[in-house]
């Protein structure tokens, strides 16, 4: 039974030991290749980047113009809101202003 139970050991010993080894290969491998993989790269985006022409930014007038569509909107609720909860029609007054919170 003691050559059985030693046996046993050597093997569990011996795949323990490839085990390790392989997740230590796998850990060099991110630790070190990778990075290097990922510089390469970058050297080429930068290259290419350097190729690209420069993107010319929107006018901003569209975003103006949604502003006031969204204010629009939000005093179009408002309106019916108060309407509603005064039982009144909404012809009889009128938001003049409101703000943000």
């Amino acid at each position: 039974m003691g050559e059985t139970l030693l046996g046993g050991l050597k093997v569990l010993g011996l795949g323990m030991l490839i085990i390790l080894s392989m997740i230590a290969i796998i850990f060099m491998i991110i630790r070190f290749i990778f990075p290097l993989l990922a510089k390469l790269s970058n050297k080429t985006s930068k290259k290419e980047k350097k190729k690209e022409p420069l993107i010319e930014t929107p006018p901003t007038t569209n975003i103006i113009a949604n502003i006031e569509e969204d204010e629009d909107e939000i005093i179009a609720v408002i309106t019916a809101a108060i309407a509603a909860s005064t039982s009144k029609p909404a012809k009889s007054f009128r938001v003049v202003s409101f703000k943000r919170i």
